[in-house]
């Protein structure tokens, strides 16, 4: 389910959900009946909620590295990162 939720075309299909409904509800707010009107606050309002679920989710798990990435060789190496710059510069 949280697949589905976090997939971009999910993401994008609601972000132009929401911007037609605003558009529609505050161009025609005079014509619309009362239950076209609740229903697209309803709409408005799952759908940011929706976009705040995902803006903690992206928070929550961010995808940066909690470890500086190094290269292969270091890893495999006895030297220390700091002795391979410093053989580099000499």
């Amino acid at each position: 389910m949280l697949d589905f939720l976090l997939n971009y075309i999910t993401l994008g299909v609601s972000v132009l959900v929401f911007i037609a409904s605003l558009v529609l509800f505050f161009t025609k707010k005079k014509k619309l009946s009362s239950i076209y009107q609740h229903s697209l606050l309803v709409l408005i309002g799952f759908l940011l909620l929706y976009f705040g679920f995902i803006a903690v989710v992206s928070m929550a798990f961010d995808s940066a590295p909690s470890v500086e990435p190094m290269p292969i060789s270091v890893l495999h190496s006895n030297t220390t990162p700091m002795q391979l710059d410093l053989e580099v510069i000499l």
